[in-house]
């Protein structure tokens, strides 16, 4: 888990913690497992 690398220094994986960071109050819970399952 590279939530702490939101520089962007991962382009490919720089789709889904931005995502999860947006919404991180209302999709918590729903990005934990989103994360998880991935692709």
């Amino acid at each position: 888990m590279q939530l702490e690398n939101r520089t962007g220094d991962n382009s490919a994986d720089a789709g889904a913690p931005i995502f999860a960071f947006v919404p991180n109050p209302l999709a918590g819970p729903l990005a934990v497992p989103a994360i998880s399952a991935g692709p």
